[in-house]
């Protein structure tokens, strides 16, 4: 996991709706915005969140919402075990300007 820097060791918490709210200092610096479509993808034990430079599938491509929400794919979810108690730790990925999301016990 070369080129990321954890920012603050923010902790962030999925909703009841398997939604996340990116905090916007975190957006920002990815230039991520609301009605911005980005991708969401699982990744070396981690949700990936980029600023829709994949393509690979549309499937996980997902709409960030006006106060920076953005939803967990149900086939990421289903992979990855999340559920309504699940909390991340977030890392940015400064070379690809994206957000990791990892699992946090």
């Amino acid at each position: 996991m070369s080129n990321m820097r954890k920012k603050e060791n923010k902790i962030i918490f999925i909703t009841k709706g398997y939604a996340v709210t990116i905090p916007k200092k975190l957006r920002d610096y990815c230039n991520m915005e609301p009605g911005h479509v980005v991708d969401v993808y699982y990744s070396d034990m981690c949700i990936e969140i980029t600023s829709n430079r994949r393509n690979e599938s549309l499937e996980n491509q997902v709409v960030i919402g006006s106060r920076g929400s953005i939803y967990i794919p149900k086939e990421i979810r289903k992979f990855t075990n999340i559920n309504e108690s699940t909390k991340f730790k977030i890392c940015i990925n400064e070379s690809l300007k994206s957000i990791k999301l990892i699992p946090f016990v």
